[in-house]
């Protein structure tokens, strides 16, 4: 009969764990990375329209920046504490430019009237 050491099987154990994190958190990374360029691809697309006004491109150009840090460092290793801060600065800046844009399109919309008119009441 062939004697396994607790210790072994743990080594063991741990060993097949690294490894299968390492194959999830490669393919993790993988998708991760192709999101995050699609992002960074359009926010640059959003920076370069001519439609929009220098403020908003100049907002999607921050957010592309970043996105561009976070493909870095996704890229060059994987830290779940970092990486979802990363993430949450990179929604804000997101959410941020998207404001930007719907109150430039508010303000598009409403009429222009008299300066010093008041409305009805």
């Amino acid at each position: 009969m062939v004697k396994i050491s607790r210790n072994n099987m743990i080594a063991r154990r741990l060993q097949i764990a690294r490894r299968i994190f390492k194959v999830d958190t490669q393919r993790l990374r993988e998708k991760l990375l192709s999101k995050l360029q699609e992002l960074f691809d359009i926010a640059c697309e959003q920076a370069k329209n001519k439609n929009l006004d220098l403020m908003q491109r100049e907002k999607y150009a921050r957010v592309a920046a970043y996105a561009a840090q976070v493909i870095e460092g996704v890229a060059k290793g994987f830290d779940e504490y970092k990486f979802n801060a990363d993430l949450a600065k990179l929604e804000k800046l997101i959410n941020e430019a998207q404001t930007a844009r719907e109150r430039a399109a508010e303000l598009a919309a409403k009429p222009k009237g008299n300066i010093g008119s008041q409305g009805p009441g």
